[in-house]
């Protein structure tokens, strides 16, 4: 019999993480036949479609600001095309909906039977950008 969308397999599972694994084959809705696209940006990759809300490291320009994105490593939808290292005339252009800072991570730091602790808080700058055109 074979698996459905959503359908788990009848084993008994000791986590929810391991089940998850365990699901069958995605349906094909219109959400995936969306053109999407990997960009790089600030030292990592992102899977983008149009709509998509996403965080990324701290970008200059304004709130509402237009921001364009040239390195775009593989664009997907109909056809893929993966670039070598970018595809040629592909981009994405985004708008800044938010310039903000993360929430406070503690950095501690101890040295054991020395009397010597430190706590320090950092909260990182991030740009959140909303998807408007994805080109390939």
């Amino acid at each position: 019999m074979p698996i459905g969308a959503g359908e788990v397999i009848g084993i008994r599972l000791a986590r929810k993480s391991q089940a998850l694994r365990l699901r069958g084959p995605k349906s094909q809705g219109v959400a995936d036949l969306l053109m999407y696209a990997v960009i790089q940006t600030g030292g990592k990759q992102y899977r983008v479609a149009e709509g998509d809300t996403i965080r990324v490291e701290k970008l200059p320009g304004d709130v509402g600001s237009k921001v364009e994105f040239k390195d775009i490593l593989m664009v997907g939808g109909d056809k893929v095309a993966v670039g070598k290292p970018h595809v040629g005339g592909a981009k994405v252009v985004a708008e800044i909906t938010a310039q903000d800072l993360a929430k406070k991570i503690i950095v501690f730091k101890m040295k054991r039977r020395k009397g010597y602790r430190r706590r320090r808080g950092h909260r990182q700058p991030y740009t959140e950008l909303r998807i408007n055109t994805v080109k390939g």
